[in-house]
């Protein structure tokens, strides 16, 4: 009976293995981060989601930027669009969806705390949601 347990218990582990590589697999490619825009300009501390933002550093999509007391960033996302986030700020991009070319079919933004100037891309007014 010990035999048939131990058997078991080898078949449950390598299935448990096997699942396990599947969903890294499938589950990677979602996780990536998508490059959205460039930093154009930070003073003092401005945080994304590695860390600290530096001039010229990639922002992405479902990415949260926050500034400390004396921080201040600006921002250009891929379709021309300029955002600056002022001092104790924190703002998330929570969706970026390019129509196929240079302008986006959709882009959100949260801003949960702070202040903000937006200036909006060549993309149509009506796919911009703050």
């Amino acid at each position: 009976m010990a035999c048939a347990t131990t058997s078991v218990r080898r078949s449950w582990r390598a299935l448990l293995v096997a699942a396990g590589w599947c969903l890294a697999l499938v589950a990677a490619p979602a996780l990536a981060a998508v490059e959205v825009g460039k930093a154009v300009d930070i003073t003092v501390s401005v945080t994304g989601q590695d860390g600290a933002i530096a001039r010229g550093g990639a922002i992405h999509r479902d990415e949260r930027i926050s500034t400390n007391a004396s921080g201040v960033g600006a921002f250009r996302f891929d379709d021309g669009t300029k955002l600056a986030v002022g001092p104790n700020s924190s703002v998330v991009i929570d969706n970026y969806i390019l129509d196929g070319g240079s302008k986006v079919k959709e882009l959100s933004l949260g801003a949960t705390k702070g202040t903000l100037r937006w200036i909006s891309g060549k993309s149509d007014h009506s796919a911009y949601n703050i």
